[in-house]
């Protein structure tokens, strides 16, 4: 039967419309206002003008002060860039773009749609380029520290790092961030973070566990003792609504980690509860512009881990009469201190988080804070040294460094590691980087066995350490620890190192090279100061002219100090470059410990040199 008239109309007419806002409201008015407002040419190419001026002159200055600066390091060499043939380093630091795109030969290599897919830059490349160019900003060097010190001064605000607590105390985002955000173990975050550009293997108890059974298949216990963060145990400095609060802040998804490694066999050492009661008995636990613990703390966690690692022994992981065994008997006998003692030291500095902010030197609204440490020496007086052949190996990031390595400038040989041997009355061996404590150390301890370093040999327990936030923020991948010689093998059993420099340690020697691959640069924005590159070299020669055993060389070279970025963090393949060449053995005790990024590919045998360059 046919429609009438009026159902016809209906299904003509358009949907009546929603309105987005209400009648009258804010929304609208701004919207009638745009609709009414004529711009006349005269003011658009006024204000297109200024927008494009504002752009243009940041280029200009910066290409003018990028290139007097080359020309005049060119002179201060008595050859110039321009007369070595690296006319890049003339220009401004936003042309090394080209440095992100592929070469002409893989692109006429690629066959399929994947393999032009793979050719473009990872997406972590773009961010560290990006990040690169706004520090090498020099009107930004210029104005973001005076704008930082109003911001902070007087508004309390932070930046995309730090948080600025309440008085002089100030916060890591990081650390925040694992207490605010979802739990480390929900499926759909561990699903996030193993996709994308930065796709990383999420799962810590992974790799614990798996770390955990190569240990044990060679009779060596994990001991697991992850620090907790400021924000865990001093919220009320961040904001008032914790100043009733007793107890210790937590990830939503630890309790379940905890159980997950235990249930593995995995001894886990949580110092939180004992940090939470001193802070009860009214001390500080933490730094207060800087990321780390407070002496006092670190030395209390070093007794809480020396009984953990003594009731391992006392139940049969290490052997009666080792020199662990019988420093935690003489420890639980109370007798007189027979192998280490303590000093009293004060030093003073500025936290991390205070320089992650980039306020002006002269800046006075964060005080250097002043600290009482104790390093640990033998009862002769010599200071404390890691021991191959000790029973106990600690594998620790910044917190286990913060008082033991210079340059981080909160003194030195009274660190964790120290600290634990002290509280042992015994040997300690370590192995520590600051930073990326979820795989780093353990990296290193790869690294070390296959050059046929056995720093496991006698070992009865690994003490592996790193910062709780690194649960929800680390790349938890699983690292195979190769096997050793045995221990009546020879030296010449071992892999071919290829042509690789070799250098004896105390014989330096200068030499020239081009740059054939580079690790990742640093990041200005980093809470640690100082930082390591690592760079294949090749084309080696003497300076002097005389003759090399090798024409490559794999070399760390300084790429950051105290917070300055250096030069050799710009060296892209292809530059020639004059370096200090010397074993990385001479070097290690210095700046083993500190930042570093490392090559990929097939390095894992090769020797390591350490490079100075040279200007």
């Amino acid at each position: 039967m046919p429609a009438e008239p009026e159902q016809r109309a209906a299904q003509d007419s358009p949907p009546p419309q929603v309105p987005l806002y209400a009648k009258g409201s804010r929304e609208e008015e701004a919207e009638l206002s745009l609709k009414r407002t004529n711009v006349g040419r005269p003011v658009a190419w006024t204000l297109c003008a200024a927008f494009l001026l504002t752009v243009f002159s940041e280029l200009a200055v910066q290409h003018v002060l990028a290139i007097r600066r080359a020309m005049a390091a060119g002179e201060a060499k008595g050859t110039g860039d321009t007369q070595t043939g690296n006319w890049e380093t003339l220009l401004p630091r936003a042309y090394s773009v080209v440095d992100l795109l592929p070469r002409l030969g893989q692109v006429r290599a690629a066959r399929s749609l994947s393999d032009y897919w793979k050719l473009l830059p990872p997406e972590q490349r773009i961010k560290d380029f990006d990040a690169s160019l706004e520090e090498a900003s020099v009107i930004s060097a210029c104005v973001r520290p005076r704008t930082q010190a109003w911001l902070t001064g007087l508004g309390g605000a932070g930046n995309e790092k730090a948080y600025c607590g309440r008085g002089p105390w100030l916060f890591y985002r990081p650390e925040v961030d694992y207490l605010t955000g979802p739990g480390i173990l929900e499926p759909a975050v561990l699903r996030q973070r193993s996709r994308g550009g930065r796709a990383v293997q999420p799962d810590p108890r992974a790799a614990i566990v798996d770390f955990g059974r190569q240990l044990k298949t060679r009779g060596i216990d994990l001991i697991l003792m992850p620090v907790p963060s400021k924000p865990m145990i001093h919220p009320e400095h961040f904001t008032a609504r914790f100043d009733e609060w007793s107890g210790a802040l937590q990830n939503a998804s630890y309790e379940q980690f905890r159980k997950d490694v235990e249930a593995a066999g995995v001894v886990v050492c949580d110092v939180t509860g004992s940090l939470i009661a001193a802070k009860h008995g009214g001390a500080t636990q933490f730094l207060e512009t800087d990321t780390h613990w407070t002496p006092e703390a670190m030395e209390a966690a070093a007794r809480q881990l020396a009984a953990v690692v003594g009731r391992r022994v006392a139940s049969g992981a290490g052997d009666a009469g080792s020199s662990l065994a019988r420093g935690v008997r003489a420890a639980a006998a109370q007798a007189v201190p027979a192998a280490y003692r303590q000093e009293t030291r004060v030093v003073e500095n500025l936290g991390d988080i205070a320089v992650m902010l980039k306020l002006p030197p002269d800046q006075p609204i964060y005080a250097p804070q002043r600290v009482t440490i104790h390093p640990v020496v033998a009862v002769d007086g010599r200071p404390w040294q890691p021991s191959p052949a000790a029973d106990v190996l600690l594998l620790g990031d910044s917190y286990a460094n913060i008082y033991s390595v210079g340059a981080m400038g909160w003194g030195e040989g009274a660190g964790l590691a120290e600290q634990l041997s002290f509280a042992l009355q015994g040997s300690v061996d370590r192995i520590s980087r600051n930073d990326s404590g979820a795989f780093a150390t353990r990296e290193m301890l790869q690294g070390e066995l296959a050059r046929g370093h056995n720093c496991l040999a006698g070992k009865k327990v690994v003490v592996w350490e790193f910062a709780m936030r690194e649960l929800s923020a680390g790349d938890w991948k699983l690292v195979e620890l190769p096997a050793v010689p045995a221990a009546n093998s020879s030296q010449e059993s071992l892999p071919a190192a290829g042509e690789f420099l070799d250098l004896p340690p105390g014989r330096p020697v200068l030499v020239t090279g081009t740059v054939a691959a580079a690790s990742s640069p640093p990041r200005a924005n980093s809470p640690y100061k100082d930082y390591l590159m690592q760079f294949h070299l090749v084309g080696l020669r003497a300076a002097d002219g005389g003759q090399l055993r090798a024409t490559q060389a794999l070399v760390f070279v300084p790429a950051m100090q105290d917070h300055k970025i250096l030069a050799p963090a710009h060296w892209k393949p292809g530059r020639k470059v004059t370096l200090r060449l010397s074993a990385w053995s001479d070097a290690a005790k210095r700046y083993d410990a500190l930042r570093r990024s490392e090559l990929e590919g097939d390095f894992l045998l090769e020797p390591l040199c350490f490079g100075e360059d040279q200007p």
